[in-house]
């Protein structure tokens, strides 16, 4: 790509940017070597490969999971799994009132982005809301499925 555009970089430029173009492939290749790794960890336990058919939730999701909480023993509902990882919105209360503010974003960081991460894939891939929409439209009629 570079050897064709020698009119617009320097030769000192074109290696530069060579050197860096490997070093990424080289980085690439790592990370491929690591994930797959990971992968075959996490086919291997039991706790990761109940968590993986949860939609969304691949190896690498499964294995951080249970590396930072090792059993969900610890949480009696999943509100309070939420909240550990700071996925709940703060909350002021005064006498009657109950103001609830952003997320409170306290708690695991690295495990509450790859959460996020994994409802974005969700929320984008079509096929998982084409059987929502059906249904959708089957209980409430056509309208009802767009509110």
């Amino acid at each position: 790509m570079l050897a064709t555009r020698a009119d617009v970089l320097s030769p000192r430029m074109s290696r530069i940017i060579e050197d860096l173009a490997g070093d990424w492939r080289q980085l690439d290749a790592r990370i491929e070597g690591l994930s797959s790794e990971i992968e075959t960890l996490a086919r291997q336990d039991k706790a990761c490969e109940r968590l993986m058919t949860v939609s969304g939730i691949g190896p690498l999701i499964s294995s951080a999971m249970a590396a930072a909480i090792v059993t969900g023993d610890v949480f009696s509902k999943g509100r309070e799994f939420g909240a550990w990882l700071g996925l709940v919105p703060k909350q002021i209360s005064t006498d009657d009132r109950t103001i609830l503010g952003k997320i409170s974003r306290r708690g695991n960081r690295y495990l509450r982005a790859l959460f996020v991460q994994a409802a974005w894939v969700i929320l984008v891939r079509v096929k998982c809301w084409e059987r929502y929409g059906r249904s959708s439209r089957r209980a409430r009629g056509r309208q009802g499925a767009a509110s």
